[in-house]
């Protein structure tokens, strides 16, 4: 192990992701878009942008990477060229939004890859270190999750609805922590701790999205410790993942009985009543495919072109691509889903790395279709990306610097 990786203080990566964490804590410890927001949002797109480029021709990486690098250029080239024509606002039919964002959205969700993968593979970043943060990922996500409740009621307040239960969003940030609890492998019961601990969250924010992929998430655990446990941990495993599924159970029983909101949600969902979605993903591709028009076909309306051509955000990463950048898009697009797909059948890597890989493929892969899977892919499971790009899982095979 790295003499330097044991400075914990003196370690870059512990900074790198004690910001990540303090930035996320905004609207608890600090006002929500405070001058320390900014100034911290700035300082790690900054890092990250440092290493995406210092990584960007090293050789010996993934291939995942060649996708990675494609759609970050393409993000980039269509973010500056809206900053450009739009300014510092992007005017839509129904809505205006800052330009700003769309970059920021982005570099947040894509940019920690590298920087997570360069910490791994130069010693700073492993598992005794990432097991810190993966369980303070944990109570981030708690406090941001009753954060986004306080200020949901109180908006409803201020409109005249009193409400105690409301569709929380910060389901997907418990949902975006849960592969990250991976790293505690060693340590089962402080894993299903935390991961039963997400799961909850993720049930009460009311995400029908978010459940979904948390209980995929959940069988793709469940096979994989069945699979790879032996001998007599096995009936330890069986015994843990049993009464763990019964608590759940129970909670889900509990909300049933004692939420009528819960309930309407579920029975919204069996109804097939997808909140408008189906209608407006309909429209959305018959735009593309009868009045786009052949040059935005091709290369889309540009950043920001559903909500200047149709009025909001398509909630579907295919359709955001079609529309703002066309064809090129989602070709790219399918070049970064291959090679993040090859990630995840590497046969040299940790069982552990392959598993991570594998969960977050599959949760993002899913929620392209109905929430925006780039952009919810924050620092929680991206750090955890660059974690298993690297096979920080065996530390033996990284080029640890002295």
């Amino acid at each position: 192990m790295s003499k330097h990786s044991t400075l914990f203080i003196k370690n870059p990566c512990v900074w790198y992701l004690g910001a990540w964490c303090l930035y996320y804590l905004q609207g608890t410890l600090y006002s929500v878009g405070s001058p320390l927001s900014r100034i911290l949002v700035f300082s790690l797109i900054a890092v990250s942008l440092y290493h995406a480029v210092l990584l960007f021709s090293t050789p010996g990486k993934p291939l995942f990477f060649n996708g990675l690098n494609a759609i970050v250029i393409m993000y980039t080239f269509y973010g500056l060229l809206l900053l450009l024509t739009d300014g510092l606002a992007t005017h839509g039919t129904q809505m205006t939004v800052n330009s700003l964002d769309y970059l920021k959205s982005y570099y947040m969700t894509l940019l920690p890859i590298y920087s997570c993968y360069y910490y791994t593979r130069n010693g700073y970043l492993t598992k005794k270190i990432y097991s810190y943060f993966a369980v303070a990922f944990v109570v981030v996500g708690v406090f941001s999750f009753y954060r986004m409740q306080r200020e949901m009621i109180e908006y409803f307040a201020l409109n005249g609805e009193n409400r105690e239960e409301v569709i929380n969003n910060s389901g997907y940030v418990l949902l975006s922590i849960i592969p990250a609890l991976i790293v505690l492998y060693k340590r089962p019961i402080l894993q299903y701790v935390c991961i039963g601990i997400c799961l909850v969250f993720v049930l009460l924010s009311m995400k029908r999205g978010a459940i979904l992929c948390a209980m995929v998430f959940l069988l793709a655990f469940i096979w994989h410790k069945m699979k790879n446990t032996k001998g007599s941990r096995k009936l330890a495993v069986i015994m843990i993942i049993g009464i763990s599924l019964y608590l759940l159970v129970g909670l889900v029983e509990k909300e049933l009985s004692t939420s009528d909101f819960f309930v309407a949600r579920i029975e919204q969902t069996l109804e097939g009543n997808t909140s408008g979605r189906e209608a407006m993903f309909a429209s959305y591709f018959s735009y593309y495919i009868n009045d786009a028009g052949i040059i935005h076909e091709l290369v889309g309306h540009g950043a920001n072109g559903t909500v200047k051509i149709l009025g909001e955000y398509a909630h579907n990463d295919w359709l955001e691509l079609l529309i703002n950048q066309g064809l090129l898009g989602i070709i790219i697009f399918i070049f970064y889903l291959y090679g993040f797909w090859k990630a995840t059948r590497r046969r040299s890597i940790h069982i552990e790395s392959r598993f991570a890989l594998t969960t977050i493929f599959l949760i993002f892969f899913i929620q392209t279709f109905f929430s925006g899977g780039i952009t919810n892919s924050i620092i929680f499971s991206s750090s955890m990306m660059g974690f298993a790009l690297a096979d920080g899982f065996r530390e033996d095979s990284i080029n640890i610097q002295q």
